[in-house]
C-alpha cells in the first residue's frame, strides 16, 4: 500500500504542474512529455518496448534532448546567485506589491563570467572548492550549482523531463527516466528551480513515489544523498510567509518561530524524506549510500527531530541504529527530547522492555537516553542522565532556560517567574500526561532536598492579617493575583495550590476570578450604565411633569414624594437593587410616577408604557440571560479543573521551580548533588537514578500472551532486518 501523504504530495505536484502547463503549451518541453502523461517521447517508447529494439529511441533522445542541455550535457556551472534572483522574483510575482520583498546581501563577482566552460578540461567544482569555497556537504555553502538542462528552457514549474518522468511515475515513464540518466548521467542530480520546489531533485522524487528500484538506479548513477530541497511546499505552514532571500547563500531564511506544523514538512535531505513517509528499507539503501541522518535542515532539525514532529517511534528508532544522535539542538536550542517535551506528543502502542502499554513520545525517546546499572528479580534500577532533563545546570548550578522539566511544567510558556503569575494563559493537556514517571520521580526529589523546607520558610514570613484577606476577600484575592510579584502577597495561594486536599479549589477559584468573572463583570456594566440612563431619563420627566401637575392643581389634596432619582449614580445604584430581587424599589417610584401624572392621559400612556418596556427587557436580557449564562461558564470552569486531574500536579511542579529560582547557584548544585549520582567514572556526568519494579507475567493473562507474541514478531522481524542490510552492503 502506498502512504497516504506520499500519495497526497504527488497528486498535488501533478495538479499543480498540470495547471501550470497549461499556460505553455507550445512549450518544446512539454511536447516531448507533459504532466498528462503523453508526447512524442512515450508514443517512440510503446513502440520500442513492442518491437523490442530501443536503438531507434536512443537516438531520437539523443537528437531531441541535447539541445535542452548545456554542453550538450557535459553540465555547466551556474552562480547561485542567478537561481535565487529566479526564484525571489517568482516569490514576489504572487504577492502582493506590500508584501513583496528583495534578496538581501551582495551576489559577488562571477568569476565564471568569461570562461568558457564547454572547452574546460578537468573537475570545475573540485577547482572551486579552493577559489570559491563551493562543493560543501552541508549543501548551500557553494557559491556555484552545476545544471545539466538549461534554465531557460525550464518548465513552468522549473523542472527538467526527467522530474516530469518521475512525476508521472509509469512504468512506461520510469524507463524513459533511467534511459535520460544513462545517456546524460549529469542530469540525475539536476534540480527545480522554481519558488514552490526548490532544490528537489529526482531522488527526493522517486523517495516521494516510494519507488525503492528508482532509488536504487539513481544512487547507482550518483545521485547526491545530501540534496536539500527548499521549497515553499515543503515548509512549515507558519514559515512560508516569513520565506526571504540572502544572495550569499542559497537556503532560505525563515522565521525561527515555528510549531513545525506542516503534512509535508520532511527536512529538506533524502534521508528525512524516506523517513517522514514511514520508509526502513529507503533509510536503509540511503544510509548505505553514506547518508548523514545527523545532517541539520533550515530550522536545525534532524531526522530524529522529524520524527518526534511526526510522531514516528518505530522510525525513530531505526534512525537511532543508522547513527543518529540524541544530543544535537535545533535552531531553537532544543534536543529531540526537549522538542517532544515542548511538543507534548503522544503515540501509538510501542513495545518497550518487553511490557505493551501506552507510552508517549517523550517516554520512547527519554528510554534511548537511560542506562540500566543493575537487574535483580522483577527490580530494575535505572539512570537517566541530567542534561537536557533537568533545570539545574551540572557544573554550574545555574538555571537551564530550555530542558525538558521546565518544558513540561510551563508547556509553551517562556521558563522565568512571570509565568507563575500568568496563570490564564494557554495550558495543554498533553504536558499534564508527560507530568508522571521520571519527571513526577524528579520533582518530587526536589521537593524533599529543598522545595519542602523553603516552602515552610516561604509562608512563615508572610503577612497573617495579608494571609487572611487573601483567603476570605475576593476581590482582595483578585486584585492580589495581578500585583504579588510587587507585594508578595499571593505567595500563600501559590502554596495552597499545590496541595492536593484543597489545590483544586484554588484553581477553581483563580480560573473563575480571571476568566469568567471578568468577563461577566465587563458585559453586566455595560448593560448596567446603559438601562439606568434610559430608567433617569424617564423618571426625569416623570418628576417635571409631577412639578406642573402641583402648580396647576387648585385642590388642597396632598400630592405623593417626588418620583425623582436624584444622581445617574443612583439610578445605577437602584437597577443593581433590582438584580438582587428588591423588586419594590423600581415599583414604587412606577407607582408614585403614575399618580403624579393623573389627568394627563398621553403622559401617563408614554411613562408608564416605557418605563415598562425598559424593565422588561432589562429582566430579560440581564436577570435571565446574563446571570444564567454566568452561572453556566462557571460549572463549565468547575467541571473542566475537576476532570483535570492531574492539574494540582502541575501546581506542585510550578511551586517547586518557583522555591527553585528563589534560591542561589550554588544552593542549587548542593541540592543537585544531593538527588543525583556520577554517571560511571565521568563525576560531572549527573543521573537521576530510578527504580523500576517489572510485575511476573500471569500465565492465565491473554494480555502478556498477546504481548510475548508480539515479542517474538518483532525478534522476527529484527532477522528481517539484518538480512535487508546484508543485501543493501552487497549491492554497494
Amino acid at each position: 500500500m502506498g502512504n497516504t501523504q506520499t500519495t497526497s504530495a504527488t497528486t498535488t505536484n501533478l495538479v499543480i504542474g498540470i495547471k501550470r502547463s497549461q499556460e505553455c503549451q507550445n512549450s518544446k518541453l512539454y511536447r516531448l512529455i507533459d504532466y498528462k502523461g503523453e508526447g512524442e517521447l512515450i508514443q517512440w517508447m510503446k513502440h520500442s518496448m513492442s518491437i523490442g529494439d530501443y536503438n531507434i529511441l536512443d537516438g531520437l533522445i539523443e537528437l531531441k534532448i541535447t539541445p535542452f542541455l548545456y554542453g550538450g550535457g557535459k553540465g555547466k556551472l551556474v552562480p547561485i546567485s542567478e537561481l535565487i534572483k529566479l526564484r525571489n522574483d517568482e516569490r514576489n510575482a504572487m504577492l502582493s506589491t506590500l508584501r513583496r520583498k528583495k534578496g538581501k546581501g551582495k551576489s559577488g563577482p562571477n568569476i565564471l563570467e568569461n570562461v568558457n566552460q564547454d572547452n574546460m578540461q578537468g573537475d570545475m567544482m573540485k577547482a572551486l572548492k579552493r577559489l570559491d569555497g563551493g562543493g560543501g556537504k552541508q549543501g548551500g555553502t557553494s557559491k556555484y550549482r552545476e545544471l545539466c538542462w538549461d534554465i531557460s528552457q525550464r518548465g513552468a514549474l522549473g523542472e527538467s523531463l526527467l522530474h516530469i518522468c518521475l512525476l508521472n511515475g509509469t512504468n512506461l515513464h520510469n524507463e524513459v527516466a533511467k534511459i535520460l540518466v544513462t545517456t546524460f548521467p549529469k542530469l540525475v542530480n539536476d534540480i527545480y528551480i522554481s519558488e514552490e520546489y526548490y532544490g528537489q531533485s529526482a531522488l527526493h522524487q522517486a523517495i516521494v513515489n516510494e519507488d525503492l528500484a528508482m532509488v536504487r538506479f539513481l544512487l547507482q548513477h550518483g545521485a547526491d544523498v545530501h540534496q536539500r530541497c527548499y521549497g515553499a511546499f515543503f515548509c512549515p505552514d507558519d514559515q512560508k510567509e516569513s520565506r526571504t532571500d540572502s544572495m550569499e547563500h542559497e537556503w532560505v531564511d525563515v522565521n525561527e518561530k515555528t510549531n513545525y506544523a506542516g503534512r509535508t514538512y520532511w527536512g529538506e535531505y533524502p534521508l528525512s524524506f524516506a523517513a517522514c513517509t514511514r520508509q526502513p528499507d529507503c533509510c536503509r539503501l540511503l544510509k548505505a549510500a553514506k547518508a548523514d541522518p545527523n545532517m541539520r535542515d533550515t530550522n536545525g532539525n534532524t531526522v530524529l527531530h522529524l520524527m518526534v514532529i511526526h510522531e514516528l517511534p518505530d522510525i525513530f528508532d531505526l534512525i537511532y541504529d543508522l547513527g543518529g544522535k540524541l544530543h544535537i539542538k535545533n535552531n531553537q536550542t532544543l534536543t529531540p527530547l526537549t522538542l517532544a517535551a515542548k511538543l507534548g506528543k503522544k503515540q501509538v502502542p510501542d513495545l518497550i522492555e518487553n511490557i505493551l502499554f501506552f507510552v508517549e513520545m517523550f517516554n520512547h525517546v527519554l528510554n534511548f537516553e537511560k542506562e540500566v546499572l543493575w537487574t535483580y528479580g522483577s527490580v530494575t534500577w535505572v539512570a537517566y542522565p541530567l542534561l537536557n532533563i533537568d533545570t539545574i545546570q551540572e557544573e554550574t548550578g545555574n538555571l537551564v532556560p530550555i530542558s525538558a522539566v521546565s518544558l513540561i511544567v510551563f508547556g509553551l510558556r517562556n521558563f522565568s517567574i512571570r509565568t507563575l503569575i500568568a496563570f490564564q494563559l494557554q495550558e495543554t493537556s498533553d504536558h499534564l500526561q508527560l507530568i508522571d514517571g521520571l519527571v513526577e520521580n524528579l520533582l518530587e526529589a526536589k521537593w524533599k532536598t529543598f522545595g519542602k523546607r523553603n516552602a515552610k520558610q516561604k509562608f512563615a514570613s508572610l503577612h497573617p492579617p495579608l494571609i487572611f484577606k487573601v483567603c476570605n476577600s475576593a476581590v482582595q484575592v483578585y486584585h492580589l493575583f495581578h500585583l504579588h510579584v510587587h507585594r508578595g502577597g499571593a505567595k500563600a495561594n501559590d502554596l495552597r495550590k499545590s496541595n492536593r486536599l484543597v489545590g483544586p479549589f484554588v484553581i477553581m477559584f483563580y480560573k473563575m476570578m480571571a476568566g469568567d468573572v471578568f468577563r461577566f463583570l465587563l458585559i453586566y456594566v455595560i448593560f448596567l450604565f446603559g438601562f439606568s440612563q434610559a430608567f433617569f431619563i424617564i423618571f426625569l420627566g416623570c418628576h417635571r411633569g409631577m412639578n406642573s401637575t402641583a402648580i396647576l392643581s387648585s385642590s388642597s389634596e396632598k400630592l405623593p414624594p417626588p418620583a425623582r432619582l436624584a444622581h445617574p449614580l443612583e439610578a445605577m445604584a437602584r437597577l443593581f437593587m433590582v438584580n438582587v430581587g428588591e423588586f419594590q424599589i423600581l415599583y414604587k417610584v412606577l407607582d408614585t410616577c403614575r399618580l403624579a401624572t393623573l389627568g394627563k392621559v398621553a403622559l401617563v400612556v408614554v411613562l408608564i408604557l416605557s418605563a415598562k418596556a425598559v424593565f422588561i427587557v432589562f429582566e430579560l436580557l440581564v436577570s435571565l440571560l446574563l446571570i444564567n449564562m454566568f452561572i453556566a461558564t462557571m460549572g463549565r470552569t468547575y467541571e473542566a479543573v475537576n476532570e483535570t486531574q492531574m492539574e494540582w500536579k502541575r501546581q506542585w511542579a510550578q511551586v517547586i521551580l518557583m522555591l527553585e529560582q528563589s534560591i542561589n547557584p550554588k544552593q542549587r548544585l548542593a541540592a543537585l548533588l544531593k538527588y543525583s549520582r556520577p554517571m560511571g567514572i565521568d563525576r560531572k556526568r549527573r543521573a537521576f537514578v530510578v527504580r523500576m519494579r517489572i510485575s511476573k507475567p500471569d500465565e492465565n493473562d491473554n494480555s502478556t500472551q498477546t504481548m510475548f507474541t508480539v515479542t517474538a514478531n518483532q525478534n522476527i522481524e529484527k532477522k528481517k532486518d539484518k538480512y535487508k542490510r546484508s543485501l543493501v552492503k552487497d549491492i554497494f
